[in-house]
């Protein structure tokens, strides 16, 4: 039964984890493309043709690495 609760426990704690990463995400995206304006076209000339540009954002959180070294 403990090891029940540590598990439940472990899962909410993650998911908590995750939806604190998930603001921290979208206020650096908010952040990032304040004051952007998609009607500008990266091209010299109006007539070309336009520059597809995507972007991602990920944001990865490392709470415990252990190496060990095997000879």
């Amino acid at each position: 039964m403990m090891h029940l609760q540590t598990f439940l426990a472990t899962i909410l704690g993650i998911r908590a984890l995750k939806v604190l990463a998930s603001d921290d995400e979208e206020r650096l995206m908010m952040d990032v493309f304040r004051g952007y304006n998609n009607l500008i076209q990266p091209v010299k000339n109006i007539s070309d043709t336009p520059i597809i540009v995507k972007i991602a954002l990920q944001l990865v959180l490392l709470i415990n690495v252990v190496s060990i070294s095997r000879i």
